[in-house]
């Protein structure tokens, strides 16, 4: 056998031995990847079953809270209707009934819907029982009532704070200005025509005389010479020249005089705006006056009657959810938005928003605490809202009044 066959063979068995080892490997690796994808599927397994385990957790933590806010809320509301039941005087009884009631009884039922266990579900039952007897004891009381101050309080008050006065007076007193400053450009113009016409006037004057001269002149020279025709004819032009200069003159005239008629026109209209105006500012002003001197006798007529009605007015509020309750207080950042407001005068969510670097829904509901103040006007779809103030001396008056109620 000679050295190539035996290196054939050679490099035969090695080829196989090599193909037999990769084979090995291969199959090794299969394992291992089918051992990574069982791992992986178990893997998974574990983690939506961790998952769910989390979900029901924070299920039952939102039922638990759910729970404890409406055991707390109807223990709250049967605090409230305690303190309404045992007013002593009856018109603040039924103005605290009208005030309270309602939102009472809605929250009970809302916590009977809520709740799990019948016992807290009959205790909001009470609740809802006890504003029924409220209700049912304040008919004997009910005419009394709607005769009486209490009654008249927040008619009064809303009238007192209607600041759309103040605002149209404010928008009134610059109507004004801007009338003045016309009046004032026209006296500026008038002055300005009557210096141009006395020095057209000098002009007319002073050529007329140099001409003249000229004439006078010319005729001397004509005369000198002895001779009529070196004046050239000059009478007949002297003539013609002073017609012109007087029909000028004539119609400059009857210029000036239709201007000044109408100068004048326009001034008595100007002056009779003015003088209305004014009349609308006093009557505004007498309105808000008497909205207010109303308002202070009715405050003064309840707080006569029941002395720390506010203050039981507030502990109720302060018991029911302020989100809802009426009262509920202002955002901090009230002031500021309304200012940037005012001072762009453009009444944009995203401008106070953007402004103040807070989120939208908190620059929204500063948005509508600004429509119940009397800043900005009612939702405009897309468009920013209306602004009501037109200037900020006019916002701070507006909110020292709103804000220290």
């Amino acid at each position: 056998m000679d050295t190539n066959t035996l290196l054939r063979i050679y490099q035969t068995y090695s080829l196989e031995k090599i193909s037999a080892l990769s084979k090995r490997s291969l199959a090794a690796q299969y394992a291992q990847n089918e051992q990574l994808v069982q791992l992986n599927k178990e893997l998974a397994a574990n983690n939506a079953i961790a998952n769910k385990i989390l979900r029901n957790q924070i299920q039952e933590l939102e039922r638990q809270e759910k729970g404890r806010f409406y055991k707390n809320l109807v223990f709250n509301l049967k605090l409230a209707t305690d303190k309404i039941k045992k007013q002593s005087c009856n018109n603040f009884k039924l103005f605290l009934s009208s005030l309270f009631l309602k939102p009472i009884e809605a929250y009970a039922k809302e916590s009977i819907v809520n709740l799990e266990e019948i016992k807290d579900k009959e205790y909001a039952q009470e609740v809802i029982d006890c504003v029924k007897s409220i209700s049912q004891s304040n008919q004997s009381y009910l005419e009394e009532y709607n005769k009486s101050a209490w009654s008249s309080y927040f008619p009064a008050k809303e009238a007192y704070e209607n600041y759309q006065g103040i605002v149209a007076i404010n928008n009134k007193k610059k109507e004004i200005e801007k009338i003045k400053e016309i009046i004032a450009k026209k006296t500026k113009d008038d002055i300005e025509l009557t210096k141009f016409n006395k020095k057209f006037s000098v002009g007319c004057f002073v050529f007329s005389l140099l001409f003249l001269l000229y004439i006078v002149g010319a005729l001397i020279y004509a005369y000198y010479i002895n001779d009529p025709d070196a004046s050239g004819g000059i009478p007949v032009v002297v003539v013609a020249i002073l017609f012109f200069m007087l029909a000028c003159a004539l119609m400059k005239k009857s210029g000036e005089k239709h201007v000044k008629e109408r100068i004048k026109k326009d001034d008595k209209e100007d002056e009779q705006r003015i003088t209305c105006l004014q009349v609308e500012i006093k009557e505004i002003i007498a309105k808000n006056k008497k909205a207010e001197n109303q308002f202070n006798s009715i405050s003064s007529i309840i707080t006569a009657e029941c002395n720390d009605w506010e203050t039981l007015t507030n502990e109720i509020i302060e018991l029911l959810p302020h989100d809802k309750a009426d009262g509920g207080k202002f955002d901090p950042k009230l002031e500021d938005a309304a200012r940037i407001i005012v001072r762009e005068q453009s009444g944009s969510t995203s401008l106070v928003q953007r402004k103040l670097a807070i989120g939208y829904n908190r620059a929204e509901r500063i948005m509508n605490q600004l429509e119940l103040v009397g800043v900005v006007g009612e939702v405009n779809g897309s468009k920013p809202r209306d602004v009501l103030v037109p200037d900020l001396e006019t916002l701070t008056v507006i909110l020292s009044k709103q804000l220290k109620q």
